[in-house]
């Protein structure tokens, strides 16, 4: 196991489980000292090893961090542990970054940038060369300024997510999933049980978006329970949307909501929709709780609907 332990009570221990490593680090007491720490156990994992993170702030500066495959990236808890980042989505990925068959778990991830960039909390937005199966996000508290889950399907890759109790805090997209490639499918089953993800809007890339829910992929997007909050007050003509359903000409999206409440900010202007879909879909409610003055689904396209609001 690999341990750091830090001279504060802030930080405890931080212990990497792996079959044949055993290191113990001493980490000054900063937030930058801890994250240079936690870079370098990261760096150390090996496939199906788990990694315990002390309570703390944990500051990567402007790196990510890739999670081996069949490996486990626990923190001490959902506001004990945080990882602080200033990287870029474009080009270095979300700031956590699952591979397969991984649980990430018990701490909360914030990328830290105001400016015009784009930051991700957890996700992928480059191939890797595999499949992303039995992916698990649980009791994760997310905060970036444009995305918080991000996923890009890549043509042929087969991924699978289950996110469960999960809170998220974004200016644009607190979940955005998309096709890389709609002509050359890949496929995304999403289960998120009990989200509570919200966005207000205003970002400095688009002050006219603001959704908390943008899918836009091949493949099952299930929700059970939670809450999805969309607000955006920028003057003109901006847009807050609660669940957006993006279908394409070449596939269908297939979202089924259970028991879901799906709001809009009293103070977002008249193009707030708590329910938008377009194009190919199939959209399935039941027991779902949103504002049916505020809805833009559009089946002409190809869209479905059972079930009621």
């Amino acid at each position: 196991s690999t341990t750091l332990s830090a001279t504060s009570t802030i930080v405890g221990t931080l212990t990497l489980r792996t079959a044949t490593s055993s290191r113990t680090f001493i980490a000054a007491d900063s937030e930058s000292a801890r994250g240079a720490m936690l870079r370098t156990a990261v760096s150390e994992m090996t496939a199906s090893s788990t990694l315990v993170i002390s309570p703390g702030v944990f500051d990567i500066g402007a790196n990510v961090l890739s999670i081996p495959a069949y490996s486990s990236f626990i923190g001490s808890g959902q506001y004990s542990t945080v990882i602080k980042s200033q990287g870029l989505l474009e080009t270095q990925g979300p700031i956590v970054q699952p591979t397969t068959n991984n649980t990430i778990s018990d701490l909360s991830v914030i990328g830290t940038l105001t400016s015009s960039t784009y930051q991700a909390a957890i996700g992928w937005n480059f191939d890797g060369g595999l499949s992303r199966r039995n992916i698990l996000i649980r009791d994760v508290y997310m905060e970036a300024g444009t995305d918080a889950l991000y996923f890009m399907d890549y043509p042929g890759r087969n991924n699978q997510v289950t996110c469960i109790n999960c809170k998220a805090r974004t200016l644009w997209d607190a979940l955005a999933t998309f096709e890389n490639d709609p002509a050359a499918l890949g496929s995304l089953d999403l289960l998120m049980i009990d989200p509570d993800f919200a966005t207000t809007g205003n970002h400095p890339l688009n002050r006219s978006l603001s959704r908390a829910f943008t899918i836009g992929h091949y493949g099952t997007t299930t929700i059970i329970g939670g809450k999805l909050y969309a607000e955006n007050a920028v003057a003109g003509n901006a847009s807050a949307e609660a669940l957006n359903i993006v279908g394409s000409d070449e596939f269908t999206t297939t979202v089924k909501v259970f028991g879901t409440s799906i709001e809009i900010g009293v103070a977002s202007s008249t193009n707030a929709k708590s329910i938008s879909a377009a194009g190919p879909f199939d959209l399935q409610l039941e027991a779902v709780s949103a504002s049916t003055t505020r809805l833009n689904i559009d089946t002409g396209g190809g869209g479905t609907v059972t079930g009621y609001v």
